[in-house]
């Protein structure tokens, strides 16, 4: 009793409650995320969802209840790098990074009930698009190296538990060469998603 919650699935504080400082009120099993809710964006209803990704997949890496996000229609871009910077020195390293025990599903209109079947979204009329294009000014050459980057080096290696379903994937752009001449591992490869000795489920 007393120890810190330490946001691995246990009472480590002996209250009672799993993760309690860790998983806010309602932030478990499902997080919804939606760029056009109004809510308090706190991610535990359509309503209240979060309005970027970046933001659920945060929450979910602190909160080991959470096992989905489910995203409405729209765009979303990356805006931290792999060590969570929000203003790399590089900010074409912004990417998106998946996580073991935790599924992404894409392709909701963003009023769906929590027992809702998720072979029943609708993925053209509710397109969900995750994009590299983070300074939104439609010119590639300061596009993301990648969209989503899975790199053991930065986190551990992504299994089947890894899920991403539902998307559709955008304005990568892996152009880095060192001296303008050599590749550069990762950033000259996978503008959409670089997974390097991962095996992700997409």
């Amino acid at each position: 009793p007393g120890a810190p919650e330490l946001c691995d699935g246990k009472d480590n504080d002996g209250d009672g409650i799993i993760d309690n400082e860790c998983c806010p009120d309602g932030q478990m099993g499902i997080l919804y995320v939606n760029a056009s809710a109004t809510g308090i964006n706190s991610g535990v209803s359509w309503e209240h969802a979060f309005t970027s990704l970046q933001a659920a997949l945060t929450a979910a890496k602190k909160c080991p209840l959470v096992t989905q996000i489910w995203v409405a229609k729209g765009t979303y871009y990356p805006s931290e790098n792999q060590f969570g910077q929000t203003t790399p020195a590089d900010p074409r390293t912004k990417s998106f990074a998946m996580q073991n025990d935790l599924a992404i599903y894409g392709g909701f209109a963003g009023n769906e009930p929590s027992d809702f079947n998720l072979s029943n979204r609708e993925m053209i009329s509710n397109k969900t698009e995750l994009s590299g294009e983070i300074q939104q000014d439609n010119l590639i050459h300061n596009n993301a190296y990648h969209v989503i980057l899975n790199f053991p080096p930065y986190e551990n290696p992504l299994n089947h538990t890894a899920v991403l379903d539902g998307f559709t994937i955008v304005g990568g752009a892996a152009t880095l060469l060192v001296d303008n001449t050599d590749a550069h591992l990762p950033h000259s490869f996978g503008g959409g998603m670089m997974t390097y000795g991962s095996t992700p489920t997409i």
